[in-house]
């Protein structure tokens, strides 16, 4: 005869649930879902573009390129190039590309709570001054616009945490995540 199977004891399967549960609380509440937006002009015809240039800050008198700024025209470059698009001379481009950074302080409160009583009537109530947190909130705004028309025809944007103190290879991977999200859904 077979070796018998145990049937395992309901305290082994809520432990069970219980691993599961904390797993999936962990994994979610560390995670920060990037918020991605896109707005377009529906009557533009997008698929007339083939060839683009990357506006920077250098374009205009007197302004500079940041780090970031390279990093994000960098990313940009690279992913409407994989995209089949062309990168040219400003006076060629179907259309050019412009980009905008925003970096927010933001706050979090969280309150306190001290439970008293016994079971089943466990009563909640503030004791302490709530938590106030402060953190970082970075919104990176990709404008697609025809130099014909001088208008935007496409905005796509992400806001997300920013992690304080990142190393350089984490500030470019972040970057280009972003760029890639937000150029996800530009038509092509």
């Amino acid at each position: 005869m077979l070796g018998s199977i145990t049937k395992p004891t309901q305290s082994q399967i809520l432990s069970k649930y219980l691993i599961v549960f904390v797993m999936l609380l962990i994994t979610t509440g560390c995670s920060s879902t990037p918020n991605v937006n896109y707005d377009k002009n529906a009557k533009f015809d997008f698929s007339l573009l083939k060839t683009y240039r990357v506006l920077t800050k250098s374009d205009k008198p007197g302004k500079f390129t940041t780090l970031n700024g390279k990093r994000i025209a960098s990313a940009i470059t690279t992913r409407l190039n994989q995209s089949g698009f062309n990168q040219v001379e400003k006076p060629q481009a179907d259309f050019l590309v412009a980009y905008h950074s925003v970096i927010e302080k933001n706050f979090k409160v969280t309150k306190a709570y001290r439970n008293y009583g016994y079971s089943p009537y466990w009563r909640s109530y503030t004791s302490e001054p709530a938590y106030i947190r402060s953190y970082k909130k970075g919104t990176l705004i990709i404008d697609i616009i025809d130099p014909k028309l001088k208008e935007v025809v496409w905005r796509g944007s992400v806001s997300t945490k920013i992690k304080a103190n990142s190393s350089i290879e984490k500030k470019i991977a972040s970057i280009t995540t972003a760029v890639n999200l937000i150029l996800n859904d530009f038509p092509n």
